[in-house]
């Protein structure tokens, strides 16, 4: 936990109402991704951000699901990027966006990846 997450509510902070019931929604999350729901992972996460934008998990787990995503529509279909159609090049290109984004989100916070 670095100094940064302290300083922008990432972690050690008091929740507002509105924040722990988006918390408790964290557990949906969990579940979408263990049955491969990844869609639906980038829908709940971005109703739980709205209701708490300082939310890191829930970015990380969005960042996730993209991920997976990107993995089942293009990684395992084209291994080079250059081979990806044309049709399908905005949605690789929205997708990658939004992960980056993601993890970027999460990490202005001070999130970091585990070391592990």
């Amino acid at each position: 936990m670095s100094d940064r997450a302290i300083e922008s509510g990432l972690y050690l902070r008091t929740h507002t109402d509105r924040e722990t019931i988006a918390l408790m929604a964290n557990t949906v999350l969990d579940h979408l991704l263990i049955v491969g729901k990844n869609g639906e992972v980038v829908k709940v996460a971005d109703a739980i951000l709205a209701a708490d934008p300082k939310d890191g998990y829930t970015m990380v787990k969005k960042g996730t699901a993209i991920a997976a995503m990107l993995k089942t529509e293009f990684y395992d279909k084209y291994p080079n990027p250059a081979s990806i159609p044309t049709t399908l090049k905005p949605r690789y290109l929205e997708l990658a966006a939004a992960n980056k984004k993601a993890f970027d989100d999460a990490e202005a916070l001070g999130w970091e990846p585990s070391k592990l």
